[in-house]
């Protein structure tokens, strides 16, 4: 996958199906990062966005696919974004 040449932080509600990236931070609101903490979640991981509507689903270091709320994508910060991969 190529780096996105605009290789900056965005919100995960920013990026597009197949895209991946490292989540940087989640939500400024403590009961929601306690809530992503406990399904594995947290800054560091490497997320591949794997759909974005009706909610994104996040797939977690290749294994784990979670569903998140426009909500919580609008808070979650990701950088290190790829491109997805050409067919």
């Amino acid at each position: 996958m190529e780096t996105d040449s605009k290789n900056q932080i965005k919100r995960l509600d920013e990026l597009k199906k197949g895209q991946t990236g490292i989540i940087s931070k989640l939500s400024p609101d403590i009961r929601t990062t306690i809530r992503l903490w406990s399904m594995g979640i947290k800054s560091g991981s490497q997320i591949e966005v794997m759909q974005t509507f009706p909610s994104y689903i996040i797939r977690i270091k290749d294994f784990y696919d979670f569903a998140v709320g426009r909500d919580i994508s609008t808070s979650m910060l990701i950088y290190n974004i790829q491109k997805p991969k050409s067919s």
